[in-house]
């Protein structure tokens, strides 16, 4: 057997008879196994990708030398003459103890160097945040050129350094217009989905009564969902929709549509009740008190140019839906028990 393999039969802790863990020990101690030794270490390394350490094979060595040494002083009152059994089991704590002292190693640095990677990115990356409250429509500009179209109740997040990192948290609502001519990619997070752009247009929807929403206006995105894995290629006039516990679908979308919002046309494209109240909640900043039951069935639609009133809104769709109104500030109670 040569020394190779009787080496790895030693640290894999086989059962080695009494010969072969003489033969072992002496031929660690007249270094006769370094050349091997060594190899065996840059695998070990090689398998775990570290790449980075600096090896001193002195210094190991004394260590399991140490090692050794620890395990062969007698404790107590026992005595220093071994059975060929008691060295057997002796040897094989050798083995492990050279084991564990690799491992913990490799585990320390791992550890030490994914805490000092994850320390250093939370020192340098600092965040911006924009947001609106109901009612209140912005348009955010931002370093690299683009411009962020944040609807009401509605919030982004990005980085300081936005140059470097051009990634957007959403939530809500927002049209983005994203700036040509830099070489990093452009990436907006909202829910579960993340699109990837490059010079485009788009308008991402992610309110709670509403399924995600992605629309592209021009230009050419990618959006991958963060927990099917899917991801989606989309051109001009397409978009995505994401629905709990179902897989994303691409639909043919009206891009004008998207873009109402923004430019102060509240359109309303068969809405439920519920759906309906939030979106008037949010466009006119007003709190909605619902008197007596609303209709299961039906959608509400319509499209309000240049900033419509709500009482305009209102009185339009009263009688197709059964209720009336009462607007004091910015309370509104719709009554579905008066028909008249």
């Amino acid at each position: 057997m040569n020394k190779r393999t009787l080496l790895e039969r030693f640290l894999r802790d086989e059962q080695l008879n009494s010969k072969e863990l003489e033969t072992i020990i002496s031929l660690l101690k007249d270094g006769e196994l370094d050349d091997v030794f060594e190899e065996d270490l840059e695998d070990l390394w090689s398998t775990i990708e570290m790449d980075q350490i600096e090896w001193d094979s002195t210094t190991l060595k004394n260590r399991l030398f140490q090692k050794i040494g620890e395990k062969q002083k007698p404790q107590g009152n026992r005595t220093a003459v071994k059975t060929k059994i008691s060295q057997h089991v002796r040897y094989a704590g050798i083995a492990a103890s050279i084991l564990v002292f690799l491992v913990a190693a490799v585990l320390v640095y791992t550890n030490q160097s994914t805490d000092d990677k994850s320390s250093i990115k939370q020192e340098v990356v600092e965040w911006v945040t924009k947001s609106n409250p109901v009612g209140i429509k912005t348009v955010v500009k931002l370093q690299d050129g683009s411009s962020v179209y944040l609807n009401a109740e509605s919030s982004i997040q990005y980085p300081v350094d936005f140059i470097a990192n051009r990634t957007i948290e959403l939530i809500g609502e927002a049209f983005f217009e994203v700036a040509e001519g830099h070489s990093s990619p452009f990436s907006v997070r909202a829910g579960n989905l993340e699109t990837v752009a490059m010079g485009t247009s788009f308008n991402i929807k992610n309110f709670d009564e509403f399924p995600l929403e992605v629309v592209l206006a021009t230009g050419k995105v990618s959006v991958q969902d963060a927990q099917g894995g899917e991801s989606l290629y989309l051109s001009p006039g397409e978009g995505v929709i994401s629905r709990p516990n179902a897989a994303i679908q691409k639909f043919q979308a009206d891009i004008q549509a998207s873009k109402y919002w923004r430019e102060g046309t509240l359109h309303l494209d068969k809405l439920d009740f519920p759906q309906l109240k939030r979106t008037l909640e949010r466009w006119y900043g007003v709190t909605i008190t619902v008197r007596g039951n609303a209709p299961r069935t039906g959608f509400y639609s319509g499209t309000f140019t240049n900033n419509e009133t709500l009482t305009n809104v209102l009185e339009a769709m009263k009688f197709a839906h059964g209720f009336q109104f009462q607007l004091e500030g910015k309370k509104l109670i719709i009554d579905f028990n008066k028909n008249t």
